[in-house]
């Protein structure tokens, strides 16, 4: 069984995301190039993670 987790803005605190928006920003200089302007992009996941969890079928 392979689970990921993707967190949206609506599941991160505000004061969370708006450390990572600003990580994201500082290791892209300004950040500008990343400035996206469709609505439909915007709504997607800020990042993913690809840590593994493994637990036993008896767990789940």
């Amino acid at each position: 069984m392979n689970v990921k987790w993707y967190y949206r803005q609506s599941e991160v605190p505000d004061s969370v995301y708006q450390h990572l928006v600003q990580d994201r920003n500082n290791e892209n200089d300004s950040g500008r190039e990343l400035v996206i302007t469709d609505p439909v992009v915007k709504s997607r996941e800020l990042f993913i993670s690809d840590y593994v969890d493994t637990y036993h079928a008896a767990a789940l």
